[in-house]
């Protein structure tokens, strides 16, 4: 192998544990899931909801509009 990587130097180590789990009692690629984000919550997921779908308007309410989209 090559040496190209170098040796390991101790003064380069504190950036590393900066971001050490046991420091931070919070592992930084843990995140917590967003509000209504499971699709269970949604209509349309049980027996009767499937056979009595639900009013346009009501669908027509729940939708977003494009980014940047203004109003013309």
């Amino acid at each position: 192998m090559s040496e190209e990587r170098g040796a390991y130097i101790q003064e380069n180590s504190d950036d590393f544990e900066a971001l050490d789990e046991d420091n931070l009692k919070h592992d930084p690629l843990e995140t917590e899931p967003e509000e209504g984000w499971a699709e269970s919550t949604k209509y349309g997921m049980t027996e009767y909801e499937q056979a009595h779908p639900r009013p346009l308007d009501e669908r027509l309410a729940e939708e977003r509009g494009d980014v940047g989209e203004t109003g013309a």
